[in-house]
């Protein structure tokens, strides 16, 4: 199973769907994970919405589960380690509570 940046760099996101449309921001968002400064990062209601998978859910969190052993997720302004776990908790129970 290939997670972290080479699922990043493998990722359609043309071919994928999230709650909203295709997820063609998809992989630009989860690149914004690796910023230093949160301004890049975004909301992911859209990837588990109301505790619904879709189509671009397993991608990002076989791409999250890559980069939680990275640690660039400790630095800058707002590191996201701890929310990036939560967000797996999440999507692996389908609980759509609190998103982050």
């Amino acid at each position: 199973m290939t997670t972290g940046l080479d699922a990043l760099e493998a990722t359609d996101g043309a071919r994928l769907l999230h709650v909203h449309r295709r997820a063609t921001e998809t992989p630009a968002h989860l690149g914004a994970l690796l910023e230093l400064e949160p301004q890049g990062r975004t909301s992911w209601s859209a990837i588990l919405h109301q505790g619904t998978p879709w189509p671009a859910t397993e991608v990002v969190a076989r791409v999250v589960m890559g980069l939680l052993g990275g640690p660039r997720l400790d630095q800058g302004a707002a590191p996201v380690r701890a929310a990036l776990l939560e967000n797996e908790r999440r999507w692996a129970t389908g609980d759509a509570k609190s998103w982050r």
